[in-house]
């Protein structure tokens, strides 16, 4: 009731002074837990703003300590939406989203906690979760949302679209609609459905090439990771939280997840001859050795130790390539989950549960964009009935193209026409 009160007390109060307020500046230098620094776009006359908010580590008890979340303001005025972007990991500096393009509107992009420039001082993982992760959100719209008054719509990519699919289930009177791209949903640390997807996706021709490109990498290892070894060296990569020889099997069973996510081109795979020289290049070429890496697991650490908890994962199939592996356990299939210490922690499946449920039942005015070619797909979202928000999976793209940009006319017309209609409302 305390918290209640205190937060009753601030939003009438800066309600009425936010409503006085003209100029973007004059409202952001009267934030007390917000300091910013103003740049000009390369292209405009008009500033963008990068923010430091002050959040609590826990939402619930501020004696917990606080940290500071990074963020990107763009301002177009006061009588246009607001589109919060929620990224899954860092933010790669201020860019403009396609929806808000679409909308001509305001957009603050939000990095995630953890991730980037928003660490806490200590690296406590009982604060990373989505109860908060959503809670820093909410926060922000707290703060904003007097003086951004029109509708606001959130959009995200990969762990970003999941986690603005969270977002709009915790705090649906936050927002009026949401774009979720390529945006998984998994039910466990090791989610079977991609499995088959992998069984299935492309021609016949393209997975049996991929197979067999696994099989050579694995079979000719010997010939293969000296020459690895001696690139890694020259690129000061480093290898002791995962040693070499286990991240060269977890890169080859990587392979054929990394191809769809990123690339799909089979014909060029097609093209590519079995032999020492051309695999390794072409290993090298797909970077699926480099997220076992030091820089890359730290990086992905907080993201690891998400999936393992809530948000849930893939692993790798080794059925066909048990006899070929070496330095892998080959009892069960290894986690794509790392470091082992992640992938061992308990997952709770009330989270993705409760999110399914909600978005069964109330998840409406929601925009879904999947690649026919992503593995992510396989745990893609799809609409019931029951609501009005509408997938959208595109033929020929991946993780990283399947955009609005590159549905057809008609249905860019349609998502357009909707996400218009829905902020309306």
């Amino acid at each position: 009731m305390k918290l209640y009160i205190i937060g009753l007390i601030y939003f009438l109060y800066y309600s009425s002074t936010f409503s006085q307020t003209t100029n973007i500046e004059d409202f952001l230098n009267q934030q007390t837990a917000i300091t910013y620094e103003s740049f000009k776009f390369e292209d405009s006359t008009k500033n963008y703003f990068k923010l430091k908010i002050k959040q609590p580590l826990d939402h619930e008890d501020y004696t917990k300590g606080y940290f500071y979340q990074t963020a990107y303001l763009h301002h177009k005025g006061f009588e246009t939406p607001m589109v919060i972007s929620t990224e899954g990991y860092s933010l790669r500096d201020h860019y403009n989203t396609e929806v808000s393009g679409i909308l001509n509107s305001n957009q603050i992009g939000v990095e995630h906690r953890f991730f980037g420039e928003s660490k806490p001082e200590t690296e406590n993982f009982n604060f990373l979760n989505l109860k908060q992760v959503t809670a820093d959100l909410h926060h922000i719209h707290e703060i904003f949302e007097p003086i951004y008054t029109l509708p606001w719509v959130t959009t995200g990519v990969s762990k970003g679209g999941s986690t603005s699919l969270y977002y709009n289930q915790f705090y649906p009177e936050d927002v009026s609609a949401c774009v979720a791209y390529v945006a998984p949903l998994c039910f466990s640390q090791e989610d079977r459905r991609i499995y088959r997807f992998l069984h299935k996706v492309g021609s016949k021709s393209c997975r049996n090439q991929i197979e067999k490109i696994q099989t050579v990498l694995l079979k000719e290892r010997d010939h293969i990771i000296p020459k690895l070894k001696k690139l890694v060296v020259a690129q000061g990569l480093k290898f002791t939280k995962i040693n070499f020889e286990k991240a060269y099997e977890l890169g080859v069973l990587e392979f054929s997840f990394s191809f769809w996510q990123s690339n799909g081109d089979c014909e060029s795979l097609l093209a590519v001859n079995l032999d020492i020289p051309s695999l390794t290049k072409l290993f090298i070429e797909e970077n699926s050795l480099l997220y076992f890496s030091d820089p890359y697991v730290d990086y992905f650490g907080p993201h690891y130790y998400q999936a393992a908890t809530e948000m849930g994962y893939y692993g790798y199939n080794i059925k066909k390539f048990k006899k070929h592996l070496k330095d892998l356990p080959t009892n069960k299939n290894p986690s794509a989950i790392l470091p082992k210490s992640n992938a061992s922690r308990t997952f709770d499946p009330t989270i993705t549960d409760n999110l399914k449920n909600w978005l069964d039942n109330n998840g409406n005015n929601i925009i879904y964009i999947y690649g026919a070619l992503d593995p992510w797909t396989a745990c893609g979202v799809i609409p019931s009935k029951k609501v009005n928000s509408k997938a959208y999976i595109l033929e020929g793209k991946h993780h990283m193209n399947a955009r609005i940009a590159s549905i057809d006319k008609a249905q860019q017309k349609e998502v357009i026409s909707l996400l218009q209609k829905w902020i309306s409302e």
